[in-house]
């Protein structure tokens, strides 16, 4: 397929997810990725591309002026593979949408990622339920998202946040002034951490959605969020 790619000028869309390019097949994409310059929509989740082919992948997105999604979804990312993606994404100023759900990123990729994200304008929606953000991650991410003004969705389920990251995300919320969405499913935040996010919701004018579900939480929490 990378064979015949750099014939298509005008490919807007091209979705790979499930299929299993690992490392060698995202080098191969990556080098054909730069002709590729009207591509908007770029799926590649569940490849096994590692840190491995997520660097090298890394180094094309740039080329690609009009991408505004990109869906990594499953790909074995750890934080060196998150480094590597977040050395670039301040160059992908058309990005709106981010999906990094169930990869193996951790605090220091989540710190690599914070430390970008005042370049990322227009995200839009950010998923990276299913990592290992843990509370340091959060508490990292949590501070770099006050820089983007145009979130809207956020997932974070399922990243064993607690109560110490979800405290501090909490505390930035009001920060996040167009924010529609938030997802915190299986963080075991508990009674404590539903109370922090009740008291930070009356600055969250916009919130339409609000996920909690297998957090926990009790009626002390419940009645907190009531």
């Amino acid at each position: 397929i990378a064979g015949i790619l750099h014939t298509c000028d005008h490919l807007t869309h091209l979705d790979m997810g499930e299929n299993g390019i690992g490392p060698v097949g995202a080098e191969s994409l990556a080098a054909v990725l730069a002709r590729c310059t009207s591509l908007c929509h770029l799926g590649l989740a569940e490849n096994g591309i590692g840190d491995d082919g997520m660097g090298t992948l890394a180094g094309a997105l740039p080329d690609c002026l009009a991408l505004d999604f990109l869906d990594l979804a499953g790909n074995d990312i750890g934080d060196l593979g998150m480094s590597e993606l977040a050395g670039v994404l301040g160059e992908c100023s058309a990005l709106t949408h981010l999906d990094l759900h169930a990869n193996e990123i951790g605090a220091d990729g989540a710190q690599s990622l914070a430390r970008v994200l005042g370049a990322c304008t227009v995200l839009g929606h950010l998923d990276l339920g299913g990592n290992e953000l843990q509370g340091e991650g959060l508490e990292q991410l949590a501070r770099g998202l006050q820089r983007c003004p145009a979130l809207l969705h956020l997932h974070l389920s399922s990243n064993a946040a607690a109560l110490q990251g979800v405290t501090r995300l909490a505390d930035l919320m009001a920060s996040y002034p167009a924010l529609q969405r938030l997802e915190l499913h299986s963080n075991e935040i508990g009674d404590a951490g539903a109370t922090r996010v009740a008291l930070a919701l009356p600055a969250c004018s916009k919130l339409i959605r609000l996920g909690l579900g297998a957090n926990r939480i009790g009626e002390v929490g419940a009645g907190r969020l009531a």
